[in-house]
């Protein structure tokens, strides 16, 4: 009875493996999937896919460290998504591996637009509901994985649940990767202007694969 229940603990624990492991395999399918959807819908984005290896352990700095660096082709200043949006830049660079600056992080600025799905008849629309702002990371914000949008005026067309996508101007980051969405428009207390809280797509707590945007249509020449 004893060796019969050890050979069972075993056929269980390899049993669990096994299950461990084909929940990784759909996982990353699914990872996969969603990239080659997005490589469908915008073909001028080239992709490098990459691990992320180390975290940064202070909140407010939001950084990783990625698995690819200049051996790589990488460089500094190539955008990092993920199959849920934006989550980064490169900042760093070294042989083998690179830091990566998120979007939550106070130096990240990011020129955007915002969207909205509204019903038209018997079909659902998109408009655009603001052009040209710009989402910056803040050192209030970042501990919740959010951004603002800073110096909204009272007239603008800005509402919560707006989605929140880049907008390509300066041709740092492709047009249409989704940064977040508006969950919440406020009065900051010190210069009492009105800004928008945008909540990211991407949590950089639990990414552990991304894609290294190598190159994409509208993309500015480095000199």
């Amino acid at each position: 009875l004893k060796d019969e229940n050890e050979a069972l603990k075993e056929q269980i624990k390899s049993m669990e493996e096994d299950v461990e492991r084909s929940d990784q395999l759909k996982r990353e399918n699914d990872w996969l999937y969603n990239f080659l959807e997005l490589k469908r819908s915008s073909s001028n984005y080239n992709f490098e896919k990459a691990n992320v290896i180390a975290y940064s352990q202070i909140n407010y700095l939001a950084a990783f460290t990625i698995d690819k660096g200049s051996i790589d082709g990488v460089t500094k200043g190539m955008p990092i998504i993920t199959d849920q949006g934006l989550a980064g830049i490169i900042t760093d660079v070294a042989l083998n591996h690179s830091i990566c600056t998120c979007a939550v992080n106070p130096n990240f600025t990011v020129s955007a637009y915002t969207e909205r799905t509204i019903l038209t008849g018997e079909e659902n629309v998109t408009v655009k509901s603001a052009e040209s702002i710009v989402a910056t990371g803040n050192f209030m914000d970042a501990a919740n994985g959010c951004m603002r949008l800073e110096y909204i005026g009272d007239t603008s067309e800005i509402q919560i649940g707006d989605k929140v996508m880049t907008s390509g101007a300066g041709g740092v980051y492709p047009r249409g990767i989704s940064i977040g969405e508006v969950v919440d428009i406020l009065n900051d207390e010190y210069s009492q202007s009105r800004y928008a809280l945008v909540k990211t797509t991407v949590d950089i707590n639990t990414v552990e694969s991304v894609m290294i945007v190598t190159d994409f249509t509208g993309k500015a020449v480095t000199p």
